[in-house]
């Protein structure tokens, strides 16, 4: 398997023992204990994986999209074909 990165010693939970991070395409593909691999290698040294603190959503009124992009509909998907037009 083709790796883009190789995260070594990590943990995935509070507790648990470090494991390596196979990272394909911006993605875990693989963990085991030890990954083999020649991608480039990051030492975690014990430390928590968590995922990306994101919350990729937005108020069109705070944004100064309101005007640019108007929802007449009020809806959802007014609001994101509205942001994806502006």
């Amino acid at each position: 398997m083709t790796l883009d990165l190789v995260i070594r010693k990590a943990r995935l939970s509070d507790g648990a023992a470090p494991v390596g991070i196979g990272v394909r395409d911006g993605r875990m593909a693989a963990n085991a204990a030890q990954i083999a691999s020649e991608a480039p290698m990051l030492d975690a040294e014990g430390g928590r994986i968590l995922r990306g603190f994101a919350d990729s959503h937005l108020h069109l009124d705070k944004a100064c999209l309101l005007v640019r992009a108007a929802n007449p509909d009020g809806t959802l998907g007014g609001a994101i074909s509205a942001v994806s037009a502006a």
